[in-house]
């Protein structure tokens, strides 16, 4: 490789990629020593056989044409495999390095690689009279005290997700501070709607919303109905909720809600699927009763969940919540024990079969007191009886113990922590973008929509017909092809990197094709992404409908092999589809089937991509005596498959719908259950999708069919442009570096 310009000369003798890989780590090192000694020129330097000459004033200029040198996809990867405390540093090797640490896609990427490795430290906070403290404890080193860019004193940590920390003060006035240790970055977050001193007590959660994909603190504000005036056996205990989301930065409050329960443990909060839990008591005349309640982040609501091992009295046993493998657990510890504890789990969470099993016992450890957690491998954290024993790990199989520094004899409380790029100052702009669409007749255009920003047209590289359609997109690539159901084009385009390439067509070629339907999606067990086309047609037009046999011939291409493949042919278990209701979710694209017989019958046919067959699912809320009167349209809602029900005559007065949600896809127990109703809406319209941030996109029957988002928490509207009220149709899309060459 060899280039010349602007005064530099960049000399790599070698072959191959993994050649160039080593070329450019080899540059980047040298250019950050020099950086860090506070040079700004390079000398020959020769190593194992190869060559590396860079002569000028700005090594920006050589480092870009380093990366020049790499496709944006490998350099990605290579920085997604790299600590923060180096990533931090080569921010300022280059303005491209710059970009792509600090870039969305980055991040997200870096804290999936950071998530899955086993070395995820974690943080413990102490508060004593003098100051509060952090401190990093891995398993190697367990005493790291962290750097704070803030001065606290009287101080408590909330919770941790994804690198952020929350911190609030333990002061007369409220203080709340979002941080990041890695990055050391922070802020001071707004003050909530409610005054502190008018409650009983008020306790926080800070957790990741996976729906929203963005970052909550949830206040629960508790106060007795009497003020605590009457026998705690008599009082009720209600509470008012308020959020704060960080990408609107503002708090909104939930209506006031009576606890099922009497008294809370607030210092036992576990976040587990989609929701916190607690330790809760009911106090009765002549004992006292434990629970755990949920608190569920997507409905905004409170459920009851019975103990483990129910059998004994709260009296009998100390119970304390934790995680186990991203499952609710619970420790049990008998009050009169020799330091054996039992783990039980949670089975089948959230369905009518949620049952407590027993995991394991562990012990007995003659120092023990009471079980706290789970330690990153699998060890348990454990708190002395002792006053010369301090919290220590012990290890379940092994049965050695691991003591944690002298310094946490002090109150503590540990929190999984993983280092990450995410911003503190997280605004508005959400990257999780949706592409429009549209056919008009003079062109096909693509519409970018964000929240802020609605009309903003991509720029598209290449020419297509204006009957072109959007297949699908996944990972940052668009699937493009023309209208044509016979002999279509296809296009591989990444609007970010306005990257672009036709796709070999398709093998199959036949008049005789009923419909030609494509899915484009990511292949995440081969890591490659497929392109599959079904061709439907009848065995005999000429027979009436409901006689008819509808059968599909399949073929494949992968991205990988550059390549088409046919499967064996199918006979479809309907006579009819609704193309435009496709959901791809869980591996599998999700249509609308229509089956005609003596009755006309709705349902949902699934081609799984793995194992590239068909299986029919039945449709939610099917009643004979109201068919015919509702319609159904597939969804996608938190990642699971979902089914809006609405009456067929949507009118302003009759103007609300059901979501359902399909439990266990694919298992033994699958069923549809209800989540949530939704309405009434003051403008008759049937739903067409969930939005960015939980918004339901709605299509007006009136005024040539506007389309608009209608928030259900808030019923606020908010109108898409006006030419939207053309053929239009949505898909989720994301920028990044992939790249559309193979």
């Amino acid at each position: 490789m060899a280039k010349e310009g602007k005064g530099r000369m960049v000399i790599c003798t070698g072959r191959g990629i993994a050649k160039a890989i080593d070329y450019c780590c080899n540059l980047l090192s040298q250019m950050v020593k020099k950086m860090e000694k506070g040079r700004r020129r390079m000398a020959r330097e020769e190593e194992k056989g190869k060559m590396v000459i860079v002569s000028g004033n700005d090594i920006a200029e050589a480092m870009d044409y380093c990366c020049n040198l790499l496709p944006g996809d490998l350099i990605l990867n290579i920085l997604s495999r790299l600590p923060i405390k180096c990533l931090w540093r080569f921010r300022c090797v280059c303005k491209t390095w710059f970009n792509i640490v600090l870039s969305p896609t980055f991040i997200s990427m870096h804290l999936r690689r950071s998530n899955n490795k086993k070395n995820n430290v974690s943080l413990f906070y102490q508060h004593c009279c003098s100051r509060f403290s952090v401190m990093s404890l891995c398993i190697d080193k367990l005493d790291t005290e962290l750097f704070l860019p803030f001065q606290l004193s009287r101080a408590i940590a909330i919770g941790s997700s994804n690198g952020l920390v929350c911190i609030k003060t333990r002061d007369y006035d409220l203080d709340l501070i979002l941080w990041n240790p890695a990055t050391r970055e922070f802020r001071h977050l707004p003050e909530p709607i409610f005054c502190e001193h008018l409650f009983y007590s008020s306790e926080f959660a800070f957790h990741h919303h996976p729906i929203i994909d963005d970052y909550q603190l949830v206040r629960f504000c508790f106060y007795y109905d009497d003020g605590g005036r009457n026998n705690i056996f008599e009082s009720v205990l209600n509470a008012r909720i308020e959020v704060f989301t960080l990408s609107t930065n503002s708090w909104r409050e939930i209506g006031p809600v009576v606890m099922p329960r009497q008294n809370f443990k607030f210092n036992n909060l576990v976040p587990v699927n989609g929701s916190l839990h607690w330790m809760a008591m009911k106090f009765q005349t002549s004992s006292v009763e434990e629970f755990v309640v949920a608190f569920d982040m997507v409905e905004e609501k409170f459920r009851q969940i019975e103990v483990a091992c129910s059998d004994c009295a709260a009296g009998q046993v100390c119970r304390s919540l934790s995680a186990f493998k991203e499952t609710l657990a619970m420790l049990v510890l008998p009050t009169e024990s020799n330091s054996c504890f039992d783990i039980w789990v949670l089975n089948d969470y959230g369905s009518a079969k949620e049952s407590w099993i027993k995991l394991l016992s562990i012990g007995p450890i003659p120092i023990a007191k009471m079980p706290q957690g789970f330690w990153i491998d699998g060890d348990v954290i454990v708190n002395g009886f002792k006053h010369d024993k301090g919290a220590f790990l012990y290890d379940p199989h092994t049965k050695e113990i691991k003591n944690f520094p002298s310094c946490m004899e002090a109150t503590f409380e540990i929190f999984c922590y993983t280092e990450s790029l995410v911003s503190v100052r997280r605004s508005n702009k959400n990257n999780n973008v949706s592409l429009l669409h549209q056919h008009s007749y003079c062109r096909f255009s693509v519409i970018s929509l964000c929240i802020n920003n609605l009309d903003t047209e991509l720029h598209l590289s290449f020419r297509v017909s204006k009957e072109a359609a959007i297949v699908g997109s996944s990972n940052g690539l668009v699937c493009i092809k023309s209208l044509s159901n016979i002999n279509p084009n296809l296009i591989l385009w990444n609007p970010a990197t306005r990257e672009f390439r036709p796709l070999p067509k398709p093998e199959i070629f036949e008049d005789h094709i009923y419909s030609s339907e494509f899915s484009f999606h990511y292949h995440s067990s081969i890591d490659d992404y497929k392109l599959v086309r079904f061709c439907f047609y009848y065995d005999d037009d000429r027979k009436p409908m409901f006689e008819r046999v509808l059968n599909a011939r399949i073929e494949v291409f992968t991205f990988g092999t550059n390549s088409w493949r046919e499967t064996e042919r199918v006979i479809m278990p309907c006579q009819y589809f609704r193309f435009n209701n496709r959901v791809s979710v869980n591996g599998s694209l999700n249509l609308m089937g229509i089956k005609i017989g003596n009755l006309i019958e709705d349902i949902v046919v699934a081609f799984d991509m793995v194992e590239e067959k068909f299986r029919q699912i039945k449709v939610a809320c099917l009643d004979n005596a109201n068919y015919g009167q509702i319609c159904w349209t597939l969804t996608a809602f938190k990642d699971n498959l979902a089914m809006f029900v609405f009456p067929l005559c949507l009118t302003e007065s009759n103007s609300c719908f059901d979501v359902w949600i399909l439990n266990d896809y694919g298992g033994a127990e699958e069923s549809w259950t209800k989540q949530l109703t939704i309405g009434p809406i003051p403008i008759a319209a049937a739903p067409q999708g969930f939005w960015i941030n939980g918004e339901v996109i709605m299509k007006s029957f009136k005024h040539g069919g506007n389309v608009f988002l209608y928030d259900p928490r808030t019923q606020e509207i908010k109108n898409f442009p006006s030419y939207m009220a053309e053929r239009c149709e949505f898909f989720r899309y994301t920028e990044t570096l992939v790249s559309v060459k193979q």
